[in-house]
């Protein structure tokens, strides 16, 4: 898995290893090649899914004795914590101000068959966590934060069978987040 830093030449990524289960390691690159790809240092057992925040700083979910979570830090490795501490699931994407952090949860929604994932958004300084969608994929933040985009590509289940609001483009505005309706596949009407 990889980030790319909005507006920068820096991309950070995982070393993946043969299975799951072994240890992956956080790296930084120069898209420019200014300097040469270099392990950021980190005290966790195995770092996945990394995104940068705000401000350059690498939120990543953590695996195993380290504590399981979701860590911050900065590209040096520095200042390391753990910020969601019982967030477990694919880190989706930081909110623009960095208050938030979207997760696929890994426990169906659901106890009936055939639940979905739902991707939860935890607030950073501690709190609940608020359900984003169910079943969703790629969810990410506008630079400005004043959308949230997230899709429901190659998903099973009828819109009708697991949202009681089936009109998309309305589906934030229980948050005060403004929708609009695009044909995503119309490169010109997306922005």
């Amino acid at each position: 898995a990889a980030a790319l830093l909005r507006g920068a030449e820096r991309i950070v990524a995982t070393g993946n290893g043969a299975a799951y289960y072994v240890a992956h390691a956080l790296w930084l690159a120069s898209l420019e090649r200014r300097f040469a790809p270099r392990r950021i240092p980190s005290h966790l057992d195995s770092e996945r899914r990394p995104v940068f925040g705000p401000s350059g700083e690498v939120f990543v979910r953590a695996v195993g004795a380290s504590g399981d979570g979701i860590h911050r830090m900065k590209e040096d490795g520095s200042e390391q914590q753990r910020v969601v501490p019982d967030a477990v699931g694919g880190l989706q994407s930081v909110s623009p101000d960095g208050e938030w952090v979207a997760v696929r949860s890994q426990s169906l929604s659901g106890e009936e068959a055939g639940g979905s994932l739902p991707v939860l958004a935890y607030p950073v300084r501690g709190g609940s966590p608020e359900k984003i969608c169910e079943g969703c994929r790629q969810v990410k933040w506008s630079a400005d934060g004043r959308f949230l985009y997230f899709s429901y590509i190659g998903m099973g289940t009828s819109l009708e069978r697991h949202s009681a609001v089936t009109d998309l483009s309305k589906k934030a505005e229980g948050y005060g987040v403004p929708g609009i309706r695009i044909d995503g596949m119309d490169i010109l009407a997306v922005r």
